[in-house]
């Protein structure tokens, strides 16, 4: 099918191209709704074979552009319906936003290719003798003498070492330097499974529907996992409570939600928010383990003392126990505010092992 407009380019041309130059010029002289709706649905086929020759890290980054790119499309399709806009008008504002976004997907495609989510990974001891700091010693060690070694987070629990990276060279010298002390053949490591993305909602309280309804309304396909696991009322004053739902979901399920920005349960079209469950205690106000597997002291959040908050009279100090424990140098504030760097970097570590690529639009 060839374009009457006054451009001169196929559809087979736009489909198979791999310069956006063809595309740009195109949009430089488009001036009525009809040929929006031409180049529009163009567009489309051309960042469909872009994106079928793309890893899948690769192609979810891209999507969001192609998506940004067709909203536009749409927004100037309304525009030019209403007024009538001619040449000039339609021009400029389309050569700009061209500019800004195709030539970033052109440019994002080659650099999504290369990019790779961090993994995480558990190093065990076989000997219950040796203690996951002695191991975590040994790794700090090696990163301080080889600059070359980088990883983003390697943190010792109760009975491992968690260590996440997305440098599989640095991995591979770990191992390495690991085999020449006397932790040789004395450990194990293993790739930790993958977390699914979690995301919130809030709605009407008599909207809340079934996992199966939900999947037929935002047409998620069945096979997809999709599973409400806590939901609790939001009251509001003199009106009736809202209710917050927190979903978990497959990669794909998340991706479908994303893509249309909101989601559709009952009569309601509410958007979403990702959502993280950070493991907090409340016995010694650190992070990463809850009360039931505490075992160290009791703190008291309001005046560090060793009892429980509960039962502390003392006024509140502004003074977040969190970051003291996570050895912030930024303590003088409320634990989990905007300034709480140990709450932050929970969240970027859960996000790196949660099977979903988390963007600017994400955070």
């Amino acid at each position: 099918m060839t374009s009457t407009n006054k451009f001169n380019f196929t559809y087979d041309e736009i489909k198979v191209c791999k310069n956006t130059s063809v595309v740009t010029n195109a949009l430089k002289h488009m001036d009525t709704p009809s040929t929006l709706y031409h180049v529009r649905d163009n567009i489309q086929d051309f960042a469909t074979a872009m994106l079928n020759n793309m890893s899948k890290t690769a192609k979810e980054k891209v999507s969001n552009q192609v998506n940004n790119f067709i909203n536009i499309i749409n927004t100037m399709i309304d525009h030019a319906a209403k007024t009538n806009a001619t040449g000039p008008d339609n021009s400029y504002t389309l050569d700009r936003f061209t500019n800004k976004i195709l030539d970033k997907l052109a440019n994002n495609s080659t650099q999504a290719k290369q990019a790779r989510k961090a993994k995480s990974y558990i190093i065990k001891s076989k000997d219950p003798k040796i203690q996951p700091d002695r191991i975590l010693k040994e790794i700090t060690t090696l990163t301080k003498q080889d600059n070359s070694v980088q990883i983003d987070e390697a943190k010792a629990g109760l009975t491992a070492v968690k260590l996440t990276t997305n440098n599989e060279e640095a991995l591979d010298k770990i191992k390495s330097h690991v085999e020449t002390t006397e932790l040789k053949d004395k450990l194990e490591m293993e790739e930790m499974k993958m977390l699914l993305p979690q995301i919130s909602a809030v709605i009407n309280s008599f909207s809340v529907e079934t996992e199966e309804t939900i999947k037929k309304r935002n047409n998620i396909p069945e096979e997809e996992f999709v599973k409400i696991v806590q939901t609790y009322d939001i009251p509001i004053h003199n009106k009736e409570p809202k209710k917050k739902l927190i979903i978990r979901l497959s990669r794909n399920a998340r991706q479908i939600l994303e893509n249309q920005g909101r989601i559709y349960i009952g009569a309601e079209s509410v958007p979403i928010k990702d959502n993280f469950y950070i493991r907090t205690c409340s016995n010694c106000l650190s992070i990463g383990h809850t009360s039931k597997f505490c075992t160290s002291k009791t703190t008291c959040g309001k005046c560090q003392g060793e009892h429980n908050t509960t039962t502390c009279n003392l006024p509140k100090t502004n003074i977040c126990l969190l970051c003291v424990n996570n050895k912030e140098r930024e303590v003088n504030h409320r634990p989990k505010s905007i300034n709480c760097q140990a709450y932050i970097k929970a969240i970027k570590s859960l996000k790196a092992i949660t099977d979903w690529s988390y963007g600017t639009q994400n955070n």
